[in-house]
């Protein structure tokens, strides 16, 4: 009763913050943290108790992101990692724990660089483009860690690890993948073109990502972001044409 209670806390917590309603949600994902904290204190030996602290830890450092808390947010992220780290170690064949802690590393590398402190970024921003890099290349590869992939390897923020043809590539395998249907994949793929200065493939992707969203829909953040993309390097192109 007592995880439940937590659990539907951490939910309902997420869900405030996506609506904007931080303050309301950052307490009831404090308090599931502590629920989880203690539960996992008296089984230790639990790897999925542990787990659900990383996903608590995450979820509450992304809100406070959210919230423009940064230093909250790089403390909750980076408890996540630390949390997550051993057991990655210790089970090294578990696809989700290394596919998180890739992703967190990233995460924590960003706010670090973000904040000028490059010396503790590089091994977070190392270990996360490495293994990103790896799950890119690997046949196995679904949607979303391909997407992961191409923020991970082309946006990390210790700028000299981009990769920004790795990034294209994991981008362009997503969109096969999902037959060309995806907007949020149609979305990282304008971003990827971008990075490698292919601005009119990039409003094209954009361009496919806007018509692939139902007519009838409201306004959204997707829909918001492909449209900036697409207007950005529309620009872009024209401006490449007119310089010619």
């Amino acid at each position: 009763v007592r995880r439940l209670q937590a659990l539907l806390l951490l939910r309902t917590g997420w869900s405030q913050g996506q609506l904007g309603q931080y303050d309301t949600s950052l307490r009831n994902m404090e308090e599931a943290c502590r629920a989880l904290d203690q539960l996992a204190a008296e089984d230790p030996g639990n790897f999925t108790a542990a787990f659900r602290r990383v996903d608590a830890y995450r979820s509450l450092g992304l809100v406070y992101g959210y919230a423009k808390n940064r230093n909250r947010s790089l403390a909750d992220l980076r408890k996540a990692t630390e949390i997550l780290a051993p057991l990655a170690r210790a089970e090294p064949t578990a696809i989700a724990y290394g596919i998180v802690l890739g992703e967190l590393q990233g995460r924590v590398a960003n706010l670090l660089a973000q904040s000028g402190r490059m010396a503790e970024a590089r091994p977070f921003a190392e270990a996360s483009v490495a293994y990103y890099k790896r799950v890119g290349d690997t046949p196995s590869a679904t949607v979303p860690q391909l997407m992961e992939a191409v923020r991970s390897v082309g946006e990390t923020e210790v700028k000299p690890l981009r990769d920004c043809p790795a990034a294209l590539r994991f981008a362009l395998r997503a969109d096969t993948l999902s037959k060309g249907k995806n907007p949020a994949v149609l979305g990282y793929l304008a971003e990827a073109y971008e990075m490698n200065g292919k601005y009119a493939e990039a409003a094209e992707a954009a361009k496919r990502g806007l018509a692939s969203i139902p007519t009838g829909d409201a306004p959204s953040k997707l829909r918001t972001w492909l449209q900036e993309e697409f207007t950005k390097n529309e620009a872009k192109t024209v401006a490449k044409v007119a310089q010619r």
